[in-house]
């Protein structure tokens, strides 16, 4: 029997067609791959972006209540560094004609501006009534462009692409000489997505060996287990080992329940513990939360504390405390307590703060009074408490300052931290406060 001449045809065009599908196949799974990668930074771009801006607004908030050269001078630093960030990502996104449009002359002039406001300080000079303005104007422009982003933020996780909002936004058009129209300070000041509060001062350093394990001696993983379970009144076998860390706060690591534990070797110290919880709603009040909160702290040996100050989030109460020492509030030495709020059972702690900082300050007595520090709270403030705290630095160090909590002509209430010894305004917080608690900022 002959060959078909077309059977081979057929045969050879097939293998043909099933490689050439096999191409098309691979070239696509590469493209969309490549497409989902390109997406992803480019969303991570945008949120970089939004979080920058923001940044650059509140150290702007904190410019315009900063009275001494070395708090500006810090804020104008902090201004600089984030108009430098921003200023990349913006040429990283698709923004037509980016370098012309409203928002980066917005960022451009702060960096140059803030980085003018560095020299001048290290010189020993301070704004003029002129340059006080300028900054001002910045400042509300700044704030406009914030609110801007955490509009185009909701369009996005709506579903709109970053293009599409980025195009529509009358911030990132180029600029035709009505900027005073786009950031009108009579437009309504929309509600932004809810911020992750982790209190005053909570970012401090733990680049440190921590000094309150420092003065326990190692203890086995049994002995660190019982002593746990005899504050907690529960049995040592619900404590169980999953594993152990090092470095300078090495701890026993335990599943107890939906919960995982971190326990020094230092003494059995109780670092953190956090719950695989989901409550359902919020139906204590915070006052029962706190007693919750509190009850579990006395138990663990962290005390004496006082509340400072908590937010909802998840249908749980996250609520801080720092150290009192002789009616001094000591920030670095924070711990965060998580209530679940349908409950009201602890589902969280974090004492890393107490456990690297926490010893016996010396306290001296002032060099200034309680009145002399009212020379850095700026016209216009009404001062509603005062008290006395000890403040983390940019380092590892630490301020004793004046804690002046005051309220501005809008309502809003702003922390001003005035070092006991110099004299000079040290720190700058403001305060957020709406139904779901206070974002320190």
């Amino acid at each position: 029997m002959k060959n078909n001449p077309y059977k081979w045809l057929f045969v050879s065009f097939l293998i043909l067609f099933c490689a050439a599908m096999a191409s098309a196949v691979t070239l696509f799974i590469r493209y969309d791959r490549s497409t989902t990668e390109s997406r992803h930074i480019e969303e991570n771009d945008f949120y970089n972006l939004a979080s920058g801006i923001e940044n650059m607004d509140t150290a702007f908030q904190k410019g315009l209540v900063s009275t001494s050269p070395v708090m500006l001078a810090s804020v104008a630093g902090e201004i600089t560094e984030e108009a430098s960030t921003v200023s990349a990502l913006l040429s990283r996104l698709p923004i037509t004609n980016e370098g012309e449009s409203l928002s980066a002359k917005l960022i451009n002039q702060s960096g140059d501006f803030a980085r003018y406001l560095v020299k001048q300080t290290a010189a020993g000079c301070e704004m003029t009534a002129d340059e006080r303005q300028y900054f001002t104007d910045l400042a509300a422009l700044c704030a406009r462009l914030s609110t801007e982003m955490g509009e185009l933020r909701q369009a996005i996780e709506s579903g709109q692409s970053i293009a599409e909002a980025l195009q529509n936004s009358r911030a990132f058009l180029p600029s035709d000489g009505t900027e005073a129209g786009f950031y009108s300070p009579s437009d309504e000041f929309p509600e932004f997505p809810s911020l992750i509060y982790d209190g005053p001062f909570s970012k401090h350093l733990t680049d440190r060996s921590p000094a309150y394990a420092a003065e326990f001696a190692e203890v086995t993983q049994d002995m660190a287990a019982k002593n746990f379970a005899e504050m907690l009144g529960i049995e040592q076998a619900e404590l169980e080992l999953d594993s152990e860390t090092s470095g300078e706060l090495p701890c026993y690591c335990y599943r107890y329940g939906d919960c995982y534990l971190s326990l020094a070797k230092a003494g059995g110290v109780p670092v953190s513990m956090f719950c695989s919880v989901a409550p359902s709603a919020i139906r204590i009040s915070y006052d029962a939360a706190l007693s919750s909160a509190t009850d579990l702290l006395e138990r663990l040996g962290y005390n004496p504390v006082e509340q400072s100050y908590f937010v909802k989030a998840n249908n749980c109460f996250v609520i801080n405390f720092a150290y009192t020492q002789d009616g001094v509030t000591v920030y670095p030495d924070l711990i965060k307590v998580t209530v679940a709020g349908d409950s009201g059972k602890v589902v969280g702690f974090d004492a890393t703060g107490w456990v690297y900082h926490h010893v016996e300050r010396d306290l001296d007595t002032p060099a200034i009074s309680v009145e002399d520090g009212y020379n850095c709270i700026p016209e216009g403030m009404t001062v509603l408490s005062e008290g006395m705290a000890v403040i983390p630095t940019a380092g590892e160090n630490e301020k004793y300052c004046y804690e002046y909590k005051c309220e501005q002509n809008d309502g809003s209430h702003v922390l001003i931290y005035v070092d006991a010894v110099s004299g000079c305004q040290a720190d700058v917080i403001l305060l957020v406060e709406d139904e779901n608690g206070t974002l320190a900022l």
